[in-house]
């Protein structure tokens, strides 16, 4: 017995490997990438031969889902139950897509007359902040339930929502969305500064490139910083500063803003809530930070 319990330490050891100072199980990651890997290249097949494949809807799943493999793995840094990231996708991902959907239709409403225009997420039309909104909401919900941490969870979950937006982001790519201004320098014509947009015939600022590679950079800061740092609330702040930033200043580049007027001003939504959302976090980022040194302060001077 002792023989067979050392030979399966021997085997965890083998495969398990520190990155960024989580423990991961390499054999598990290589497996699911080749499963990934297999199932994109039947459907490349699939779409050439018989059927049309919703890429959009793709990579949009895909980045949800490998986002909560991340999950599994981050969750570890909080010590949250195993079981949580497989109960909270019942909860969150639903809702995402809805709340993504809403708030995308809400600020179009003239474009969507029938119930199939509503639902027809298939051919675009979902809004990040919606579901990063709807989807806080419902892991509130699901913490509520399941008894856990709602900080240790947000927390957890940023670095791997940031991930799920670089692979989204993507999706974009396949519908010919989210692009940015007209290049019309010839030398600029190429991807990935620049992508060849077919129904107009010109070449645009690949704006979606940029916020995919920003929000990859992002994810590796944001796991760097939820395995150093153990005070709560200090990797959603990070989040939220990464991504407002980016969003704010990305958002000024791209020609299918979603507008609203504001004191008698059209003001794009995304690019106020972005500045929102950075201002608050920094806010909360200090705030946190001052709390924690008085904390520590008093626990110096009660010694």
């Amino acid at each position: 017995m002792k023989k067979d319990n050392a030979n399966k330490e021997k085997k965890i050891s083998k495969y398990n490997k520190k990155i960024f100072g989580y423990d991961v199980d390499i054999q598990k990651v290589f497996i699911y990438s080749v499963l990934y890997i297999a199932v994109i290249a039947i459907l490349l097949v699939a779409d050439r031969l018989w059927i049309d494949v919703s890429w959009y809807g793709v990579l949009v799943g895909s980045g949800f889902i490998i986002g909560l493999g991340l999950f599994t793995i981050t969750s570890k840094i909080r010590n949250i139950n195993d079981e949580f990231p497989f109960s909270l996708i019942l909860w969150v991902f639903p809702m995402a897509i809805i709340g993504a959907r809403l708030y995308y239709i809400l600020f179009r409403l003239e474009n969507y007359k029938t119930f199939y225009d509503w639902i027809a997420v298939w051919n675009g039309g979902l809004a990040i902040y919606g579901g990063v909104i709807a989807g806080i909401i419902a892991v509130a919900i699901a913490c509520a339930v399941h008894k856990q941490n709602f900080l240790d969870s947000l927390d957890t979950l940023a670095p791997c929502l940031i991930l799920g937006q670089a692979i989204g982001r993507w999706g974009n790519f396949i519908n010919q969305e989210a692009y940015g201004f007209e290049i019309t320098n010839k030398a600029w014509q190429f991807f990935p500064f620049a992508v060849y947009i077919e129904e107009s015939g010109q070449w645009h600022l690949a704006t979606f490139f940029i916020e995919s590679m920003w929000c990859l950079v992002g994810c590796v800061i944001l796991l760097i910083i939820l395995a150093k740092v153990k005070q709560r609330g200090i990797c959603l702040c990070s989040y939220g500063i990464v991504y407002g930033l980016e969003r704010l200043i990305v958002e000024g580049f791209r020609t299918d803003s979603l507008y609203m007027n504001l004191f008698g001003s059209n003001v794009r939504v995304s690019q106020l809530l972005s500045g929102i959302i950075l201002v608050v976090s920094i806010i909360a980022l200090i705030t946190i930070i001052i709390l924690n040194r008085k904390k520590i302060d008093e626990k110096k001077e009660s010694v």
